[in-house]
């Protein structure tokens, strides 16, 4: 945008909304950790209180909640699940 010499007010503004949503993947990051935690928790309790339960073991929920939060916690380097959008090559008006 700079190089083509947009207004400034846009070049301006375009750069907040881009530092606003630099700001917003920690805290997401952290909440999606968060929701990974609880969801662990409760899937652990009900392996425990409904051992016996061959049904709500087997189910389509279970199976599908114990790939998104296994018991062991994965460990993830900084910035490895996170994918940055280069948004340089972009038109005015283009999506991405």
């Amino acid at each position: 945008m700079k190089d083509e010499q947009k207004d400034p007010y846009d070049i301006k503004k375009f750069e907040e909304v881009l530092g606003e949503s630099q700001m917003m993947i920690p805290e997401s990051i952290g909440r999606r950790d968060k929701a990974l935690d609880d969801l662990r928790d409760f899937v652990s309790a009900l392996e425990k209180d409904e051992a016996e339960n061959n049904d709500l073991m087997t189910c389509e929920w279970m199976v599908e909640a114990k790939k998104l939060a296994p018991s062991e916690k994965k460990t993830v380097d900084e910035g490895e699940d996170v994918t940055i959008t280069a948004v340089d090559g972009l038109a005015e008006g283009e999506a991405f």
